[in-house]
C-alpha cells in the first residue's frame, strides 16, 4: 500500500485519522488527509520514535504495535 499524504482521501485516510483519534491524537475523522491530518501524523510518529515525513506509510507498522494488531490501520 502507497502512503497517504496530503491531498489524498477516502476510506483509507479514514481509517488513519481513526487510528490517530485512538491513540490521543485530535484530528477531524472526515476522510480528507489536509494539513490537520498531516500534523497529526507528524505528531504521531515523532512521539513513536520514527522519522517524522508526515505520511502515513510511516506510521502504520508503529500503530500496529502500540495497538498490539498485526495489521497496518493506520
Amino acid at each position: 500500500m502507497a502512503p497517504l499524504a496530503r491531498g489524498a482521501s477516502g476510506s483509507a485516510v479514514q481509517g488513519v485519522q481513526s487510528q490517530l483519534v485512538a491513540h490521543g491524537i485530535q484530528v477531524s475523522v472526515d476522510g480528507a488527509f489536509g494539513p490537520g491530518t498531516q500534523a497529526g501524523v507528524t505528531s504521531f510518529q515523532s512521539s513513536a520514535g520514527l522519522p517524522a515525513g508526515g505520511s502515513s506509510g510511516l506510521s502504520q507498522s508503529a500503530a500496529s504495535a502500540r495497538s498490539g494488531s498485526t495489521a497496518c490501520t493506520a
